[in-house]
């Protein structure tokens, strides 16, 4: 009688493979620095669209990253103004990123929130099917570690 277990990899692999994971994300994700020349031009869209989304864009512990994950989410083609060019999986990516560190930094300030839990899964309905589900443990990894900092 066969298995139905599936072979395991080695963990000198598995960490490995998570290494170059992490280091790919560092490549794949844009960091505050970067998207800093873009901030106000989004405080002006936020502005005039008043988007119904839960939170202050302008909150001193969660705002930024509100207002980096609706570039994202809203106005990806902004990121082409700072000469980068990012494929559909990495816009999303960088939305997911942005909107679990707003979440997280949001549910520390005012609590739980089911908004954040129906807007998750509304992400996933709209990602394409080349989203790798490492990946985005990589991100909730370190969406993790950088909370542990704060």
């Amino acid at each position: 009688m066969k298995s139905s277990r599936r072979p395991q990899a080695p963990p000198y692999l598995i960490n490995l493979i998570l290494s170059c994971i992490a280091e790919s994300l560092d490549a794949l994700l844009l960091n505050d620095e970067d998207l800093g020349p873009l901030d106000e031009h989004l405080r002006e869209l936020i502005e005039a669209q008043r988007f119904p989304f839960p939170g202050d864009p302008n909150d001193k512990s969660y705002g930024l990253a509100l207002r980096n994950y609706l570039l994202f989410a809203q106005w990806p083609y902004l990121v082409h103004e700072l000469d980068v060019e990012l494929d559909e999986d990495a816009v999303f990516y960088n939305a997911y990123y942005r909107f679990c560190l707003y979440a997280k930094l949001r549910h520390l300030d005012s609590g739980p929130d089911s908004f954040e839990s129906q807007h998750r899964a509304e992400m996933f309905t709209r990602a394409g099917a080349s989203i790798q589900q490492a990946v985005l443990e990589q991100i909730d990894a370190r969406v993790d570690e950088e909370m542990a900092v704060v």
